[in-house]
């Protein structure tokens, strides 16, 4: 009696274990598929993308929501980095950062890193007006940045108004960088229809090793730019799909599935990483030209 009652309790720890490893519980709303295994297919790492740490501490809008995305989003980017010279200073900008939440946990994170959090500012535009005790959220990163010890020269603010033009003129002083995030903020941006979505795209594969994307879910109602991103998806109505378009009209870009996870109660918003061809700017930066050409380009305040 005591073997078979061993014998049911490995059976269902067995379960219990499979259905950890498969799924990603959100805020408490919904369950989601983890990662797909997916290889990291810009250099000679084969293995499964597999996510093992505990959810980090979260700070701002969608607080929960985001410990899931840095805990997806920083799995792959211990497998980026460790494939790099840890020699080679690796320059990092969040477009749309918000409160500093994966800008400033870049840079904890990854002492080799540089990072530049570009953001508007502002206290949280209309998700927060219901708030009179709300910081502007550039105040937030900052504050983030000094209480994690980082110090200036790693982490910068960019308080600007962002238009999708600045990238390619970018490129054009010969300012690339190792990895860019734009999550769940290009509808925010000046990008009308597919060819302004693609060409938008093109010219962030063009600056950056990887390119880090979050878009909306083409179904979802009643969010900010939503007239814009239904024509993003009017053709192609698959997120992967739409970004293999754009990554087409760069020579050796592939995108790559990161995972999905929960958008309310039955929606989902799918990560997915662009890896491109490591650049070759025209001409190297010393790294005070660097920062006085990157704050006159992005005009930052």
């Amino acid at each position: 009696m005591k073997s078979t009652g061993w014998i049911i309790l490995v059976v269902m720890a067995a379960m219990c274990l499979l259905l950890w490893r498969g799924s990603i519980v959100g805020d408490g709303e919904s369950i989601v598929d983890s990662p797909p295994s997916v290889p990291f297919v810009g250099n000679s790492f084969r293995g499964p993308l597999e996510v093992r740490d505990a959810l980090p501490p979260a700070w701002g809008y969608a607080a929960p929501r985001n410990a899931l995305r840095w805990k997806l989003i920083s799995t792959y980017l211990h497998i980026l980095f460790t494939s790099l010279s840890p020699s080679s200073p690796q320059y990092v900008t969040d477009y749309g950062a918000d409160q500093g939440y994966f800008s400033v946990l870049t840079a904890r994170t990854f002492p080799g890193t540089i990072v530049n959090a570009v953001d508007k500012g502002a206290v949280g535009g209309s998700l927060w007006k219901s708030s009179k005790k709300m910081k502007d959220v550039l105040e937030t990163a900052a504050e983030k940045a000094r209480e994690n010890g980082i110090p200036s020269t790693r982490f910068t603010i960019c308080r600007t108004l962002i238009h999708p033009s600045m990238w390619r003129r970018l490129r054009e002083e010969g300012l690339t960088f190792t990895v860019v995030f734009v999550l769940s903020v290009l509808h925010w941006f000046d990008i009308d229809g597919e060819d302004g979505f693609h060409g938008a795209m093109r010219s962030l594969f063009q600056i950056s090793r990887v390119v880090i994307v979050e878009l909306p879910h083409p179904d979802a109602k009643g969010t900010y730019g939503e007239r814009r991103y239904r024509k993003w998806f009017k053709r192609e109505r698959n997120g992967t799909k739409l970004l293999e378009i754009s990554a087409s009209g760069v020579p050796g870009c592939k995108v790559v599935l990161l995972g999905r996870l929960p958008w309310g109660e039955k929606l989902f918003r799918e990560i997915h990483s662009i890896e491109c061809p490591e650049k070759s700017p025209p001409f190297m930066l010393e790294a005070k030209q660097r920062s006085e050409a990157f704050r006159r380009i992005h005009k930052c305040q």
